[in-house]
């Protein structure tokens, strides 16, 4: 009995952590993306997962009180979103631009000048990270149920939507 209870605490450890992992995935190809970098090296894909970790650890929210419903459970979550997003969307083309001007790419391959425009992104997204501020808090509401899988194991669950409302509710996406 309890090394089942061991073995399946264990599999719930590494689903969380796959879980974490994809998120940290997620993270980092959206700052690729927004920095328009669209084959990077595995350095560089590591560099903004480092970055995407950072921006997590700085995530702040308070549960209220939790209410049973029919299915299972309504957590209403407060979001307080850090202004990462505002300031990625506000100043960094602008800022890469100018940076840009650093490059001397007279005498560099394209791959050079990508890294070197990659390195000048992760350091001012990681400035906006550092010295992030809390919005103003966001209200979201998420359904929480119970579903067990195909061995009879019950886990916590929330639909999709509701997920993504607390993720842009975290980014500082008004709903």
């Amino acid at each position: 009995m309890i090394t089942e209870r061991i073995e399946k605490r264990q599999h719930e450890k590494e689903e969380l952590e796959a879980d974490y992992e994809a998120n940290i995935d997620y993270y980092a190809e959206s700052f690729l993306e927004i920095c328009g970098i669209t084959d990077p090296t595995d350095n560089e894909f590591e560099e903004f997962r480092t970055l995407s970790k950072d921006l997590l650890a700085k995530a702040k929210w308070e549960i209220g009180e939790v209410e049973e419903t029919d299915r299972g459970y309504m957590v209403p979550v407060t979001m307080y979103p850090l202004d990462v997003v505002d300031q990625i969307n506000n100043n960094l083309q602008t800022e890469l631009i100018a940076r840009s001007t650093e490059i001397d790419a007279s005498n560099m391959t394209e791959d050079e000048i990508t890294a070197a425009v990659t390195d000048i992104a992760v350091e001012l997204i990681k400035g906006y990270i550092e010295n992030a501020d809390y919005l103003d808090a966001i209200e979201v509401e998420v359904e929480v149920y119970t579903q067990e899988d195909e061995n009879g194991e019950t886990y916590f669950m929330m639909d999709s939507d509701d997920y993504i409302a607390l993720n842009d509710a975290f980014m500082g996406f008004e709903q």
